[in-house]
């Protein structure tokens, strides 16, 4: 008996031990399972499957309860295909008995309907559910306070067994530390998401730091664990998750350690405001550590604060530029300072003062500054077109360049010799005179590449406007001083007058000249007094003068002195601030002048009679007021009768012209006002007021007086020409005629003579095929002087016709020049600067324009040399210039170079061939195309003959 219960026990045991076994195995299996899945959802779904396939129940079920509520949702569940659904919220009320209960442990029912612990709500309910057997457990907090519970439900009576019970209360407490688990977690990733968009919407940069420590304890470099886009923004530096600080920016400035390292060992935030050299930029910042002590991880809160501190600095740094300007006395001495301070404000490598050559395609450095990262800029300065597309840039704006090598829009060209000048970034600050006229500029120079700050740049753009400005204000001044010492030395050597200047007070302050000789007194007679201390029978007019010039309105007042006369002017003086500080009153003494006017008036007088007899027209125009005043002859040569009132414009003048020359003539006199100040037309038509007749004129007239850079007064004379002009064309008729006579015969015996050369070298007789050869030369020579007196007799009559086409000039000039080369060896035909430029004109005429020119140069340079052409444009016209190294022309010859028949003296002593029809003719042609012509000489160096065409 005792060996059957022993063996019932180890049987109970086994039993017992294959439970334990099998509830293990579920409840690892169930915690595998429910570690796998993501999410409260599929952690409940997966636990009720799992729990009732163990359990053989008909329905499991999750519940969360909030008593306080009297509340009960079923948030899981899985049931037979054949019962509801329970999802969903219900009263805890509705199971006052087995609520009860499960407050203070798992309640197992066999059969709800017979229970006796049930009352008749809890049956009804149980009902509702479709459950007979019921088992459920919960978990509390404390004691009584039920938060969460299970059910296992079975639709027919069932005896749950202790095993059964056991493994339930073990799932669902394992299905609840899952479920917790799933619920952080997801509490978690939305707290990140959160996290993450603060992270990355907020404006601020935000970078998640771990500090690197060496072994002797001191930060060394720190790692990027985290960053925000705005830090990108800030810092422009992308990509950098994951790598070292010291990688990325190796000169990283010590100060941000000794904050970093703060803030690691005690945990306090920092706020600091730094700059940082990588980035070039300025941070206004607040490190907090992350994690409790013992962590090295940091978070950077910033914010980009460099316009606001470039702005601040610029502002210092401007207050005390000026202040150190204000000081300076020299130009140099400005320049240099100034250039001094930009090094160090702006940690430049090299910083240089430049003015623009343009025309010379040249910048001249005229001051510099630097270290030796960068050399100096070469003593000449540099050539402007060695940097084509940087240039381009300074005609409208600041050059700024971060790196030559990488900045599009520049050239190959720029690159090349910007890496030849030791430079790699730089910002060029240039000061315009106009549009597109770069004048003087700042250029900030950097060694290696640099990401110029917009402060940086509006700070070095005030810098040369101000720099400029205190220049010119050191020269202004320098100028005023050197001014103020002439008209000291001025007015104590002025002859024949005596000059003074009074300040506010009416005090003279200087006193000299000669005429105070005259008077017996000296300058100290005079300084610290008033006039009327000196004179006191001033009048008061005088006084009042003195008064107005003080106040900025000059004077000019004549008056007697004893028996001679006198005339004082006075005028404002102004400092370089433009003030009025004194004025100076210079009294002549005019008394010869007087006398001298009056015998200008009697030569006047005699002039008008001469001109009346020499039946000459003269005219004295008011350039400034448009007023023109003729003597009587001036009416009569137009056919109108002399009008007292002689005083008109110059429009009334021009209606008497023919209007084939009045183009002509308007454009003279605007060239004689605007550049020249001569007016010349040779020969001109008029048509007579009286009669209708057409009279030929010969115009001539002088700037006697200037204004503004234009002429203010004229005079001159007009006459008739008309039998003269007669003459030459009786003259031109009969060698128009002559030549076209002879044009004929020529041209047959030209084509003889070359018949006969070819019959002769055919036969072999050389020696006379020779001689028939320069006969022939001598015909073609002879040829060339007909179709030069041809064209001489259509220019005088202006009849030469034009063929207009569209052509390339620098296509002719070129087929010009390697055409004529080939008639000199000892001479040079070279091309100079001459763009590709398209022009509308007679391409024959033209080219017989250059091979004048040219043919001219070579004939005119006996002992050889260089003739080079050249042209640029200017406006809507292309000047071309062709020049020698020759004989020359004298100065007094110039103008008379362009006359038919013309042959300077020198010249014919040279015996050069010709009849002085070239020059003339091509005048002619040039001034057909509406262009200009003319020449610059210097005897014994040379001659360049300019002519214009326009495009």
């Amino acid at each position: 008996m005792h060996e059957n219960f022993d063996g019932r026990t180890r049987s109970n045991d086994m039993k017992m031990l294959e439970q334990r076994e099998e509830r293990q195995t579920f409840l690892l299996n169930l915690s595998d399972s429910l570690r796998v899945e993501t999410g409260v959802e599929a952690v409940g779904n997966r636990a009720v499957q799992l729990i009732a396939e163990r359990l053989q129940a008909d329905r499991v079920y999750l519940v969360r309860l909030t008593p306080v509520d009297d509340l009960v949702v079923i948030t899981h569940e899985i049931h037979r295909k054949d019962m509801p659904p329970l999802l969903g919220t219900y009263r805890s009320s509705t199971f006052p008995s087995a609520i009860k209960e499960l407050f203070e442990r798992t309640i197992v029912y066999t059969d709800v309907r017979t229970d006796s612990r049930l009352n008749d709500l809890d049956r009804l309910s149980f009902a509702g559910l479709g459950a007979v057997g019921f088992m459920a457990a919960s978990i509390r907090r404390g004691n009584m306070e039920m938060i969460w519970a299970a059910g296992a439900v079975s639709t027919t009576p069932r005896s749950w067994t202790s095993a059964e019970v056991t493994l339930f209360e073990d799932a669902i407490e394992r299905t609840w530390v899952a479920i917790e688990r799933a619920r952080t977690e997801e509490a978690l990733h939305e707290s990140e998401l959160k996290y993450r968009s603060l992270f990355d919407s907020i404006d601020e940069g935000l970078e998640i730091l771990e500090l690197i420590y060496n072994e002797a304890g001191h930060p060394v470099d720190f790692f990027y664990i985290q960053t925000n886009p705005a830090f990108e923004r800030q810092t422009g530096l992308l990509n950098i998750q994951g790598k070292y600080g010291r990688d990325v920016s190796p000169n990283i400035e010590s100060y941000w350690f000794e904050a970093y390292d703060k803030v690691v060992k005690t945990g306090e935030p920092v706020r600091l405001e730094n700059y940082n050299q990588y980035t070039g930029r300025w941070y206004s910042a607040i490190a907090m550590r992350v994690g409790g002590q013992g962590s090295r991880q940091l978070a950077i809160l910033f914010t980009d604060v460099t316009e606001r501190k470039s702005h601040e600095q610029r502002q210092e740094f401007l207050l005390k530029l000026s202040d150190t300007l204000r000081a300076e006395p020299n130009v140099d001495v400005v320049a240099n300072r100034t250039l001094e301070m930009l090094c160090e404000q702006l940690r430049l490598d090299r910083c240089y003062i430049a003015e623009y050559r343009m025309e010379a395609d040249h910048a001249d450095v005229t001051h510099q500054a630097g270290n030796d990262r960068v050399p100096p800029l070469p003593e000449g300065g540099i050539r402007l077109s060695d940097f084509p597309e940087a240039l381009h840039i300074t005609f409208d704006r600041t050059l700024v360049i971060e790196d030559f090598a990488q900045t599009k829009g520049l050239s190959d060209t720029d690159r090349e010799n910007m890496g030849s000048l030791g430079l790699r970034a730089l910002v060029a600050a240039t000061l315009r005179k106009g549009e597109k006229k770069p004048h003087w500029v700042i250029v900030a120079v950097s060694a290696i590449p640099r990401r110029w700050t917009q402060g940086e740049i509006a700070l070095l753009e005030e810098v040369t406007e101000r720099t400029w400005a205190a220049m010119e204000r050191v020269r202004a001044e320098s100028a005023l001083r050197d001014s103020e010492e002439r008209l000291r030395t001025m007015i104590e050597n002025l002859p024949g007058g005596a000059a003074f200047i009074l300040d506010h007070s009416l005090r003279y302050t200087l006193a000299g000249g000669e005429a105070l000789l005259y008077s017996g007194l000296t300058e100290a007679d005079f300084i610290g007094k008033t006039p009327l201390e000196i004179v006191p029978q001033l009048t008061e007019e005088q006084i009042i003068n003195y008064r107005r010039t003080l106040a900025g309105y000059p004077f000019t007042h004549e008056h007697e002195a004893g028996a001679r006369t006198f005339v004082t002017r006075g005028v404002p003086l102004r400092n370089a601030a433009g003030e009025i500080y004194a004025a100076l009153a210079v009294s002549y003494d005019i008394t010869d002048r007087k006398h001298t006017e009056e015998q200008l008036r009697m030569t006047e007088e005699r002039y008008r009679i001469a001109l009346q007899s020499a039946h000459m027209g003269a005219w004295d125009w008011n350039v400034s007021e448009d007023k023109v005043r003729w003597n009587d002859q001036y009416f009569l040569l137009l056919g109108l009768l002399p009008q007292i009132d002689r005083v008109l414009d110059a429009a009334f003048f021009l209606q008497f012209i023919y209007p084939d020359d009045l183009p002509a003539v308007s454009r003279e006199l605007q060239h004689a006002v605007e550049e020249s100040g001569v007016y010349q037309m040779d020969a001109f038509r008029i048509i007579r007021a009286d009669n209708g007749e057409v009279r030929w004129m010969c115009g001539y007239g002088r700037t006697v007086s200037w204004q503004q850079g234009k002429s203010a007064r004229m005079v001159g004379v007009m006459y008739d020409i008309t039998e003269r002009k007669h003459l030459e064309q009786q003259k031109d008729e009969f060698m128009n005629i002559a030549s076209h006579e002879l044009k004929t015969p020529v041209t047959s015996l030209s084509a003889y003579a070359e018949l006969l050369q070819d019959l002769l070298e055919e036969e072999g007789n050389k020696e006379h095929a020779e001689l028939i050869k320069k006969l022939n030369n001598q015909v073609h020579r002879l040829n060339r002087l007909i179709s030069d007196l041809l064209d001489t007799t259509k220019i005088s009559a202006g009849q030469l016709s034009l063929r207009l086409e569209t052509f390339n000039l620098d296509e002719l000039i070129h087929e010009r020049a390697t055409e004529l080369q080939h008639l000199t060896s000892n001479h040079i035909v070279a091309i100079g600067n001459c763009p590709p430029v398209q022009v509308k004109a007679d391409q024959e005429r033209i080219s017989q324009v250059l091979t004048n020119l040219i043919s001219n140069a070579i004939k005119y340079s006996p002992h050889g040399g260089e003739v080079l052409i050249d042209c640029h444009t200017e406006g809507h016209e292309v000047i071309i210039s062709v020049q020698d190294h020759g004989i020359g022309i004298p100065a007094e010859m110039q103008a008379q170079v362009f006359e038919r028949f013309f042959r300077a003296g020198e010249v014919k002593q040279q015996n050069y061939a010709g009849l002085g029809l070239g020059l003339y003719i091509t005048a002619g042609i040039v001034h057909r195309h509406g262009g200009k012509i003319w020449v610059e000489s210097e005897p014994g160096k040379g001659s360049t003959f300019y002519f214009t065409l326009p495009y």
